[in-house]
């Protein structure tokens, strides 16, 4: 009800002070711009599901040395070994990132991947155009491509008709089979950073040796199997490869990593780190900005004495003060989102290019809402022990020696000791 002649008198006490008001927006600016902008890189690197369908099921596979986790590329035969005897995986593949060289006379460079048919119908995500690689097309060895949409944009002009159409790379014919949706991505921890533009099948696999590992294996839990049971399963395979190929396997064993902790690995400890140490200079600056109320407080007495004493209980008082200040963090806030905004550009620049899914950091909807509830968690946090003090003003000994009592005074000066204090800490 008293909402609209709040905000009103709120703003005529902004412009009454603007000098005063502008310190308080920027200061609230300077703390709430670096925590959105921090939250909005949180958000797109360790928060956001990964674009892929079910991606708890998702997991890296590893080998290593029966004395450690390490992260060792697979041989062939082991993956075929494991692929053939394994119940736990719904889908399991290798892949090798590769460079290859599109075009005739004056070839493209690009970065690649080859793959076994399942390392790419694993992340279940379908093609925008044409099909993928079936088992029959890696077994006979095809000359196929699937292209990346950026690439069929920038060298085939999003042309529908390149599938069924044949490409050179690396000097030989490659027909066209398929196109993949805009923003596909493998996040593997051998591509961060490089953008893959094409996939073509992995090509005689089954003549390198047992001893050649060379590949990244990837997989899909059946519903229902956890990566634990999966990897308890998959480890006793290899320690029967141990025995049955003790030159090649006699030290190997394999180990499992969920994809989500494959891809964010550290990142989402350091982010959190982060957003804490924003999140301290935030609250300095709450500290900061209700130093500054509880001062303007004290020339602020007088009117709340006569506010009082025309019928304004302590609650309305309080209210109209939350308000005011309310009010002005919500104009802090809006400057600290102006500032998030041009913060994030500068720290997509900045971030090393193997940080995933930085391209997709922005201050989005559900980053505004994270603002939002941020600014009114600091107009409480800042605004209510001023607000409270400026309330408790005694009405009849501020009117009669037209200043703050003596008990007003100290409990304001112990408030201020406080927060000098609490921003040192």
């Amino acid at each position: 009800m008293n909402l609209m002649p709040d905000l009103g008198y709120g703003l005529r006490q902004v412009a009454r002070r603007p000098v005063f008001s502008l310190a308080v927006i920027l200061t609230l600016a300077a703390g709430i711009g670096p925590t959105v902008a921090i939250f909005s890189v949180l958000k797109a690197v360790v928060l956001e599901p990964l674009p892929y369908f079910e991606p708890e099921r998702l997991v890296q596979v590893w080998e290593t040395d029966i004395d450690g986790r390490w992260s060792m590329p697979f041989s062939y035969a082991d993956f075929r070994d494991i692929r053939e005897q394994s119940q736990s995986f719904e889908a399991f593949g290798v892949q090798r990132p590769l460079n290859y060289n599109l075009g005739g006379a004056e070839p493209e460079r690009l970065r690649g991947i080859a793959v076994t048919s399942d390392a790419l119908t694993l992340w279940g995500v379908s093609p925008a155009l044409g099909r993928l690689f079936t088992e029959q097309d890696v077994a006979n060895e095809e000359r196929l491509v699937v292209l990346a949409d950026s690439l069929w944009r920038r060298s085939f002009g999003g042309d529908p008709a390149v599938v069924g159409e044949s490409v050179p790379i690396d000097g030989e014919a490659h027909q066209v089979v398929g196109v993949m949706p805009p923003g596909f991505e493998i996040h593997t921890p051998w591509t961060r950073g490089q953008q893959v533009e094409l996939w073509t099948p992995l090509r005689q696999p089954d003549r390198w040796g047992r001893g050649n590992f060379g590949l990244l294996a990837v997989a899909r839990l059946k519903p229902g199997v956890s990566w634990r049971a999966a990897e308890a399963e998959i480890r006793g395979i290899a320690s029967r490869l141990q025995e049955e190929y003790p030159a090649t396997n006699s030290r190997t064993q394999v180990w499992i990593l969920p994809f989500r902790d494959e891809v964010v690995g550290g990142l989402s400890t350091q982010f959190l780190i982060l957003i804490v140490a924003v999140g301290l200079v935030l609250l300095a600056a709450s500290a900061n900005v209700a130093s500054m109320l509880l001062a303007r407080g004290a020339y602020r007495t007088t009117e709340i004495a006569i506010r009082g004493s025309l019928g304004a209980g302590r609650g309305r008082i309080l209210s109209q003060l939350l308000t005011e200040n309310a009010l002005i963090s919500l104009l802090g806030g809006a400057a600290g989102v102006l500032l998030a905004l041009w913060s994030v550009d500068f720290i997509r620049s900045i971030l090393p290019p193997e940080v995933p899914r930085a391209h997709g950091i922005e201050v989005d909807a559900p980053v505004l809402a994270f603002a939002l509830v941020l600014t009114m968690f600091t107009a409480l946090l800042f605004g209510l022990a001023p607000a409270l003090v400026a309330a408790r003003t005694d009405i009849v000994s501020t009117l009669r020696r037209g200043a703050a009592t003596a008990t007003a005074t100290r409990r304001r000066n112990r408030m201020l000791r406080g927060l000098a204090a609490a921003q040192v800490a």
